[in-house]
């Protein structure tokens, strides 16, 4: 059973979501967005997003940001613990995509392991053209099933490595330093 003070911080989460959107922009309404500024999707954007972070809310801990000038971290996260996960981005001339990229690693038996390519777990892109309606800053979010995970390899141990990646509408990428969950490490 979560915490009183886990569930306070679950509550304010879903607020958070419900108030911000979980979507990223959101629906348009003559260029309003629900986080960041309405922009006009430009030609060409020569520079990186402006930054790139996320938050990783693990149960009974405090909330962990990481981004391109905080982190690494690394936790010890519970066997069936739920790590919610919000990413987002900012650019003043826009944001096209904002991304969670995982990277596995299942200890199988003792000095043994499988690794999991890196690989996007979620994302939310925004699917425009030149001169239409943009936003400056997007989100997306993921719950990572500590659980789930660690079960599809029969792992007696697990490693999840986080980072967020924010895309512009020129392409331009900005990544943020890492965060390492580790369940059994050591077993």
């Amino acid at each position: 059973m979560h915490s009183k003070k886990w569930e306070t911080r679950r509550i304010r989460f879903v607020l958070f979501l419900l108030v911000f959107g979980a979507g990223g922009c959101g629906t348009f309404n003559t260029n309003t967005c629900s986080i960041g500024n309405a922009i006009t999707v430009p030609a060409s954007d020569a520079t990186p997003p402006t930054t790139s972070g996320m938050d990783i809310f693990v149960p009974n801990q405090p909330k962990f940001t990481v981004s391109p000038t905080a982190g690494p971290f690394t936790v010890a996260v519970g066997g069936d613990d739920k790590i919610a996960l919000v990413a987002g981005g900012e650019d003043p001339q826009g944001i096209q995509n904002v991304k969670i990229w995982l990277d596995e690693i299942w200890y199988t038996a003792p000095g043994s392991t499988q690794v999991g390519i890196n690989h996007i777990i979620a994302q939310n892109p925004h699917k425009t053209s030149v001169g239409d309606d943009g936003c400056s800053a997007r989100l997306t979010t993921f719950t990572l099933d500590i659980k789930q995970r660690r079960e599809i390899e029969s792992a007696i141990g697990y490693d999840a490595v986080l980072t967020s990646e924010a895309v512009n509408f020129g392409g331009g990428t900005v990544k943020s330093k890492y965060m390492k969950l580790e369940w059994n490490r050591h077993p």
